[in-house]
């Protein structure tokens, strides 16, 4: 046996994290599809019963857009545990900076995928603001 091989312990690397890591980047990059399929359901709507020449359906997905980036990146947005109990220590209901780093990759990848061009728009806009907001809270 090689000396190296000697030293190490077989469960030694195991044993530096025994458990997963929290599923925070999971649930924020849920939360943010979420979002932008609301918001592509309003604009598919709004395309649907929308008259010649109306854009009052872009303003009210604009308008749901802006409203989410603006709560997500205000200073009292905080997260709730939705279930019976006390929440566990990995649930942080306070927003990090990373946070919205990973929603603003999803709006930008939303963007990047959507159809109409005002969707891409808002939804550009939206990471736009949450890539500001979340490197600021990191600094």
């Amino acid at each position: 046996m090689t000396p190296l091989l000697a030293a190490t312990n077989p469960g030694e690397e195991v044993s530096l994290n025994p458990q997963p890591l929290p599923p925070r980047v999971a649930f924020m990059v849920a939360m943010g599809q979420t979002v932008i399929a609301r918001a592509e359901l309003l604009q598919e709507i709004a395309s649907a019963t929308a008259s010649a020449g109306e854009r009052q359906g872009i303003i009210v997905v604009g308008g749901y857009v802006n409203r989410f980036c603006e709560d997500v990146c205000g200073n009292g947005f905080r997260l709730r545990w939705p279930f019976p109990g006390p929440r566990p220590s990995w649930f942080a209901p306070e927003l990090q900076g990373i946070d919205l780093v990973i929603l603003a990759t999803q709006f930008e990848q939303g963007a990047k995928d959507a159809f109409s061009s005002d969707l891409r728009h808002s939804l550009a806009g939206a990471s736009i603001k949450l890539v500001e907001a979340g490197v600021s809270r990191m600094q």
